[in-house]
């Protein structure tokens, strides 16, 4: 995905609910979720396992394809909180806008 958004300028929103209710708690969500980005941006993505990656989201690149969104107090339908579904729709609306500049 990132060789291609990097080709065409399109950008994917990777969307991660802190309290997804199908997740097991064990699972660290923010760590998951930049890994996840950081394989998608990378075309040479190292598949090992044991590789570190900064669980802050915040570190991606404005220059990156693949965008990470943490809702830390989301559950899985964005149900838990108004507040959350805000934040969705503001980063989806974020997203667009940018395509459209």
């Amino acid at each position: 995905m990132g060789q291609r958004g990097d080709q065409n300028g399109m950008k994917t929103l990777v969307s991660f609910s802190g309290e997804d209710e199908y997740v097991p708690a064990t699972v660290d969500k923010k760590l998951l979720l930049e890994r996840l980005c950081a394989a998608m941006n990378s075309p040479n993505a190292n598949p090992n396992p044991n590789l570190q990656t900064s669980p802050d989201i915040e570190c991606h690149s404005s220059q990156d394809s693949v965008i990470p969104l943490l809702i830390e107090t989301g559950n899985h339908n964005l149900s838990n909180d108004d507040g959350d579904k805000e934040i969705f729709v503001a980063a989806v609306k974020g997203l667009l806008q940018g395509a459209l500049n």
